[in-house]
Parts: structure tokens; sequence; C-alpha cells
């Protein structure tokens, strides 16, 4: 559990300073780093402490099967977000 939380701090501060290095490219670095960072590790650490604060494994699974699909799919909007941005030169 020290490993993915570990691995989580990193890339959102890889993803706080590519935002810095990048300001025209936001969204799309977020996007990118939602859907394959936050998604999974986040996802992975909520579900695995309600499993365990339950003491139920199927619990786990079906917090999983619920909150990962709803993040990645929050991080695909953030990216066709930014790549409508970038193709269309619109400013949000």
């Amino acid at each position: 559990m020290p490993f993915a939380l570990l691995i989580l701090t990193a890339t959102l501060l890889l993803g706080f300073i590519l935002s810095r290095k990048f300001p025209k490219k936001i969204l799309i670095i977020w996007g990118v780093i939602t859907m394959f960072s936050i998604a999974p590790l986040f996802t992975w650490l909520v579900a695995i402490s309600y499993g365990v604060m339950v003491g139920e494994g199927f619990a786990a699974v079906a917090v999983m099967g619920i909150m990962f699909p709803v993040i990645f799919l929050i991080g695909i909007g953030i990216l066709a977000a930014g790549i409508y941005k970038n193709v269309t030169g619109e400013n949000f």
C-alpha cells in the first residue's frame, strides 16, 4: 500500500511540474495522468482500505468496479477537452 501511495504522489508531482512547463497542454497532461495513474492507484487504495475496514473482499471489488470506470471516463473527458482545445484553438 505505501508503494502505490508513493507512485501516486510521484505522478501527481510530475503532473504539476509538466503543467507549469507546458501551460497550453495542461488538459492533455491531466487527462492522461487521471486515466493511467489516478484512476487505478486511487481506486485501489480506496477499495482496499474499504475492504479491510468492512472485512469483506467482495466489497473492495465492488468499490473498484464502480470507481475505476467513473474516474477513467472523467480522464477521457479531460483529455478530449484538451485535444479539442488544441485543434480548434479555443480558450475555455
